[in-house]
């Protein structure tokens, strides 16, 4: 009976979760379709004055962002993105 017990206290956790992180990306596209802004107008407002400060985010800092990919498509994107 209390395995029972953990297992669905588990679910709920991992019902939460993704309720939660659903919840985070419909209030962030919300934002960008209330501004009428493009994403990374929205990002860099998200991101100035005293809070790029404090981070270090300037002008020339590149955001890269990666998922399960093939390392040699990786690095082939970084090196067409890099050139000048």
């Amino acid at each position: 009976m209390n395995k029972r017990r953990g297992t669905s206290d588990s679910l709920l956790q991992l019902g939460v979760l993704i309720g939660a992180l659903i919840l985070a990306l419909l209030v962030g596209a919300g934002l960008i379709l209330l501004a009428r802004a493009n994403p990374i107008t929205a990002y860099k407002a998200m991101f100035t004055g005293p809070v790029s400060g404090r981070y270090g985010i300037t002008e020339s800092l590149v955001r890269l962002s990666i998922g399960v990919e093939n390392p040699d498509d990786l690095i082939a994107d970084i090196a067409q993105a890099l050139e000048v």
